[in-house]
């Protein structure tokens, strides 16, 4: 699969998600917005308890957590977060490639890969 059939994809499913939101959230816009930036919150909270628990920091002897429960619970921080840029913004993937070229233009050129 070519890379902007994927991006294209992706997009998709964060539109088919928020959609799907919208339908299931009456309240006013504002406190949705509100309450998409926190999942954003929940989501990364999730995956803080997967990284103690893939690296044995909860309280017991053994992990409780493998890494693939740590990348499924980063991917669940960044849909939540591409949900509320797409819930807050529009045409959320423009900002998004905006804002990934300005941070990689902080990257001096003799440092990158």
């Amino acid at each position: 699969m070519e890379e902007t059939d994927l991006v294209h994809r992706q997009w998709g499913n964060v539109s088919v998600l928020r959609q799907w939101l919208d339908q299931e959230q009456p309240e006013p816009v504002r406190e949705v917005r509100m309450a998409r930036v926190l999942a954003v919150g929940t989501s990364y909270g999730v995956a803080a308890q997967a990284l103690n628990g893939a690296l044995g920091l909860n309280p017991g002897p053994i992990p409780t957590h493998s890494w693939d429960d740590v990348r499924e619970a980063l991917a669940d921080v960044a849909a939540a977060a591409l949900v509320a840029l797409d819930t807050i913004a529009g045409e959320p993937e423009h900002i998004l490639a905006a804002r990934l070229d300005e941070l990689a233009a902080r990257v001096p050129r003799d440092e990158r890969p």
